[in-house]
């Protein structure tokens, strides 16, 4: 069986991160998701995430890589890049949403934890595993990269990225 593999970003800023609502014509609709989606050919997995956000949202705010999440699921690999956007992304980002999603919006973990049923699945994958939500909580609070750990947890492997 040949892997399907997909890569995102996941924006932080001032303790919340940036969530898109998937419109009702895409697969998971209504669910609060990433910018993210399937590799080209050839195509890096940073490249992708960088596309697609560009795609989905007009442009992305300006960020620094804290590290990365890998959820891997039966025929699928999905690699979550953790961003930290400026302090202004919050008040000052305005997504342009292209027809994938309706709505963007900045939400705190405890948001995401209390509606996991609301969330796409790649998201609520990476938050199932109890150190993957402790990490995104500590990187939340401190600002502070991603920890140096490549153990799986369930299905979800933490990565950092090399500076």
């Amino acid at each position: 069986m040949k892997t399907r593999r997909s890569a995102g970003i996941l924006y932080i800023s001032d303790g919340k991160l940036l969530l898109l609502k998937r419109s009702r014509t895409v697969r998971n609709s209504r669910k609060w998701g990433l910018p993210g989606g399937r590799r080209d050919a050839g195509e890096s997995a940073w490249r992708t995430a960088q596309r697609e956000s560009h795609e989905e949202m007009g442009g992305a705010p300006l960020a620094q890589i804290l590290g990365e999440l890998v959820i891997d699921r039966p025929g699928k690999r999905y690699r979550v890049f953790v961003c930290r956007a400026a302090r202004s992304a919050v008040e000052g980002f305005g997504p342009v949403l292209n027809e994938e999603h309706t709505r963007a919006r900045w939400v705190d973990l405890d948001w995401c934890l209390a509606n996991t049923h609301k969330l796409h699945p790649v998201l609520a994958s990476a938050l199932s595993a109890q150190a993957c939500r402790d990490e995104l909580a500590r990187v939340l609070s401190t600002g502070k990269g991603l920890r140096s750990r490549r153990a799986s947890v369930q299905d979800v492997q933490v990565r950092t990225r090399a500076a």
